[in-house]
Formats: C-alpha cells, sequence, structure tokens
C-alpha cells in the first residue's frame, strides 16, 4: 500500500510545504514536511491537529528515547538525528496520511513489543558471541 498524503489545508501550504529548487520552476518538499509524512507511519497518527499536536510531539518523543530518531538533518555530509519541535508539528496542522489512526495505549503496546523484540534480537546474538568464545577456548586447550 502506497503512503499517500495531502498538505493542501496547511496554511500557506504553497510556501510553507513546499520549496523551490535550483532549476527554474521546480519545487520540493520542505524537509520537516516529509518527515513528519512518514513519521506518521511510525508513530500511528494520520493527521495533524490542533487537538493532537501534543500526542504528535509525546510520539515522537517516545520514539526517540529508545534510540529511534523520527528523522535527520543533513549538514555537509554529517547525518544527525532529528525531532521536530512542537511549533514545526503545529505549523503543519493540516497534514493528512493515509495512516491509520492508532490510540496511544495500543501504540504503546505496540512500541514495547518492538522494544522487547530489540532486547531478545540482542541477548541472542551475546549469547552466540560467548558460545563461540567458549568453542575457541575449547579448542585452544585441546592443543
Amino acid at each position: 500500500m502506497s503512503l499517500d498524503w495531502n498538505v493542501s489545508n496547511v496554511e500557506d501550504f504553497k510556501n510553507y510545504c513546499w520549496k523551490p529548487t535550483d532549476k527554474e520552476g521546480e519545487v520540493t518538499l520542505n524537509p520537516d514536511t516529509e518527515m513528519l509524512i512518514w513519521a506518521s507511519l511510525a508513530i500511528g497518527l494520520g493527521k495533524i491537529t490542533e487537538d493532537n499536536v501534543n500526542e504528535w510531539r509525546f510520539r515522537m518523543l517516545v520514539k526517540e528515547r529508545i534510540d529511534q530518531p523520527i528523522g535527520y538533518r543533513f549538514e555537509k555530509t554529517k547525518r544527525i538525528p532529528y525531532t521536530p519541535s512542537i511549533e514545526t508539528i503545529r505549523r503543519h496542522i493540516g497534514l493528512t496520511a493515509n495512516v491509520g489512526n492508532i490510540v496511544r495505549t495500543t501504540w504503546m503496546k505496540q512500541v514495547m513489543k518492538e522494544i522487547g523484540n530489540q532486547v531478545e534480537r540482542d541477548m541472542a546474538y551475546e549469547n552466540a558471541k560467548q558460545k563461540e568464545k567458549a568453542r575457541i577456548t575449547d579448542e585452544r586447550q585441546k592443543v
């Protein structure tokens, strides 16, 4: 399924959500706008409204705290983790995407499951390293 989105209800969207490129007459998405569109998938919210701006920020900060930045800024060749401010989110009131709105409790359960899966993968990797280390030690002792 494609990610479909609309910014036509964002105030002054033609000047805020779109930025001119170096080529005459061409425009590209404002990086913050693009980030928020893609973030809608990660945070389970399909539109930005006055009533849910704080929920957008809350979910982005939760993702950031578990070491999953919502997006990145680029400075020359360096990629820097970036989470949009409440002002940036508020400035995008009216943005919509074809993402279902997941209530916070359900979303938090999904986040906890994701964290649990990460921990299990990390533990499996640690156990495999320990077994390999023990095998090498055992082989060396036999020689």
